[in-house]
Order: C-alpha cells, then structure tokens, then sequence
C-alpha cells in the first residue's frame, strides 16, 4: 500500500512539472496589487503628476510576452489618450501593417473595461495586443498585452496570472 501511494504522489510531483506549474511572485505597488510567474520581470517608474508606469515582461531575448499597466490621472481626456496612443504607435518605424479594433465594452479579470485591440508586423513577424481601459474611481488604469503571434500558447498563463490575480486598491 505504501509503495502505491508513494507511485502516486512521484506521478503528481511529475504531472506537475510537466504541465509546467511554477510558483509565482507578487507585485503590490501604486494601489495596484497581481501576481505574475517567477520567469517574468517587473520594470516600474513613477512621475511628478501620479503617473506610474509598470512592465512585467518575460526574461530573455527570444521572449515577446508583456503586460504594461499605466495609471492616467482622470484631467486627462481618454478619448484623446486612445488617439494619441495610436498616433504614436502609427508613427513608430518599427511597427509595419498595423492596424487597430474599435473600442468596446470588455472585461479584464473582474474589471470592467473599455478595451481594443491591434496588430502589427514587427521585423517581420506577427504581433498582436490588446488595449484594457478600466475606470478606477480617482484614474484610468490602462493595461497593455502584447506578444508575438507565435508565442501565444507559451505566454497565456502568465497573462492569465496577471489578469485573474490583479487588484486595485
């Protein structure tokens, strides 16, 4: 009996490494609170006027999976801060065929949102993102996905960590 229980819990340990579960790390800066994989990165930066900008990005060269939330104090219009971020993107020499979604209704986690999103062409290779507005009483937390078109599978769960995980305060 013992020896069966023991099969069984090497088996589980092993069905767990596979499947790839990893532990993760927390981030709680800015009234702003997620938990990402211990294979991604945090860069962060705050300004003068309340702006904080937060990067969680895979580590490593060959890696394309990143979440880039904002926090926009609400003097500033948010229609014109889609179009300006469009504009900036349009402008940008790197990115080829893009092309941008209407804004919708949507959700992020369990925020509602109002949400677009884009792709692109970045030397040559197939990008798309995704643009999540979320009105947080006193600011605008505006939360970018984006990866390469080929890195979709692998980045999901940490998306899915980020977007299932965050909490605004």
């Amino acid at each position: 009996m013992k020896q069966a229980i023991y099969k069984l819990a090497a088996s589980i340990v092993f069905i767990a490494f596979a499947c790839g579960v990893a532990s993760a790390k927390g981030f709680d800066e800015y009234g702003i609170s997620f938990s990402y994989p211990t294979d991604w990165h945090i860069t962060e930066n705050s300004d003068a006027d309340d702006t904080q900008f937060i990067s969680v990005e895979k580590e490593g060269i060959e890696s394309s999976g990143m979440v880039a939330m904002q926090t926009l104090n609400k003097i500033y219009d948010i229609d014109s801060f889609v179009d300006a971020y469009r504009d900036s993107m349009a402008n940008n020499d790197v990115f080829d065929d893009l092309e941008f979604s209407s804004v919708t209704s949507g959700a992020y986690g369990h925020y509602s949102c109002d949400t677009f999103s884009y792709s692109m062409s970045v030397m040559g290779i197939p990008h798309h993102g995704r643009i999540y507005i979320i009105d947080d009483s006193d600011r605008y937390v505006i939360i970018m996905e984006q990866e390469a078109d080929e890195d979709r599978a692998v980045n999901a769960t940490g998306f899915d960590a980020i977007r299932t995980s965050l909490t605004l305060q």
